[in-house]
């Protein structure tokens, strides 16, 4: 297990501002911060060494790439199939996140796809899947939206003990 990193008020504000635009420049970072820009790149790399930041992603405009739907799945499955399953997914057509639950279902699954037929597509794909008991699918209204802007990233508060 590895050693949790102290959040200040700068590496806060860094990563807030890379989660808005990770193509912010350090030189606009460091102005907003007060600071240098060699202190911004010492922490961005500091960030980056600590497993904080682990790379950098790009957001698809679903709608111009031919998506009309985000589904979600959830899925029951049975005891010792929960990694076959898993795998199956993370080799799926349009599979875009997938990840065990706790709760009334075992995995979830996000998709993305262009008709209705996709939906039955994917539904009867992971039906026939070996230990899978029963899978829900609901398909989004709207586009699967990321709102990094409401992550709570707070400075680490001081150590008032010494």
């Amino acid at each position: 297990m590895t050693k949790p990193v102290t959040i200040d008020e700068i590496d806060a504000k860094i990563l807030k501002t890379l989660l808005l635009d990770v193509r912010t420049s350090f030189v606009d970072i460091a102005k907003d911060c007060g600071v240098s820009t060699n202190t911004i790149v010492k922490r961005y790399y500091k960030l980056r060494q600590s497993g904080v930041i682990t790379g950098t992603s790009l957001i698809v405009n679903l709608d111009d790439a031919g998506y009309d739907f985000v589904i979600s799945t959830d899925m029951n499955v049975e005891p010792n199939y929960e990694g076959a399953i898993l795998e199956t997914l993370n080799n799926m057509p349009n599979c875009i996140d997938h990840f065990p639950v706790v709760g009334n279902y075992d995995v979830h699954a996000i998709f993305v796809v262009r008709n209705f037929q996709e939906i039955d597509q994917v539904r009867n794909q992971i039906k026939t899947q070996k230990g899978i008991t029963r899978v829900r699918v609901t398909a989004h209204l709207s586009k699967h939206g990321f709102l990094p802007k409401n992550l709570l990233i707070q400075p680490a508060e001081n150590n008032k003990n010494g």
